[in-house]
């Protein structure tokens, strides 16, 4: 009785530090516990040795995970970073646009301003043509 509480005991302890990646090895580990027959002197033993076994995977899981989790930390800085130039660039983009537009406009008001004056020159040059044919006919008459 007390070799399977002790083995219980063990069993409830692994299964409260190790994470969902050690399920299979848990099970495994688990079940050879279940059937080991050892010495009477020492029954934890076996227990002990598997227990430190597996903390062991579970420590090496949690590095893992941890540097894992490190790397996962970096690119969402990195990635942050380039959102927040994405940002920039796009609000100076935008500022950019609006001057290229307000510059548009003054470019189509001086077009129209060439196109009154060339049409303000053609008619003067009309009426002094006119003039100039009228004083013509005065003049070979």
């Amino acid at each position: 009785k007390d070799k399977k509480k002790a083995m219980k005991h063990s069993v409830k302890r692994l299964k409260r530090c190790l994470q969902l990646k050690c399920i299979n090895k848990y099970i495994i580990t688990k079940r050879r516990l279940m059937n080991y027959i050892g010495s009477i002197k020492d029954p934890k033993y076996k227990i002990k040795e598997a227990e430190d076994k597996m903390g062991n995977k579970v420590y090496s899981y949690r590095y893992n995970d941890n540097k894992k989790i490190i790397k996962l930390n970096k690119e969402l800085k990195e990635n942050l970073k380039e959102t927040i130039n994405y940002k920039e660039a796009k609000e100076e983009t935008l500022r950019l646009t609006e001057k290229i537009d307000k510059l548009e406009i003054k470019e189509d008001k001086r077009l129209e301003y060439l196109e009154n004056f060339k049409k303000r020159i053609e008619e003067a040059f009309t009426e002094l043509i006119g003039d100039l044919n009228e004083f013509n006919n005065e003049t070979n008459d």
